[in-house]
């Protein structure tokens, strides 16, 4: 998997593996599905977020997702894990 390194909205790095990418083209945006990269090697527990990608250069930020863009986001994502799923 890639690994992205952004900062968060208190200026650490934060480092994201991708677990997926998808663009949603009534809206002009990008979208990654990620999960933060844990050092411990112990921990099992983990969650998939998704993220409005926002690019600066080699820089890729995650900004979010506007509350009215949820709906449609979450539809393309369900949309993009079934076609996986059924792979």
């Amino acid at each position: 998997m890639k690994e992205v390194v952004t900062k968060n909205d208190k200026g650490v790095d934060v480092k994201l593996s991708v677990v997926g990418e998808f663009k949603i083209n009534e809206l002009n945006k990008e979208f990654i599905i990620y999960s933060l990269v844990d050092e411990d090697d112990t921990n099992e527990d983990g969650h998939l977020l998704i993220g409005d990608v926002l690019r600066e250069n080699d820089d890729v930020k995650d900004s979010g997702i506007k509350k009215s863009e949820k709906d449609l986001v979450m539809a393309y994502y369900n949309e993009r894990a079934s076609q996986i799923i059924d792979d």
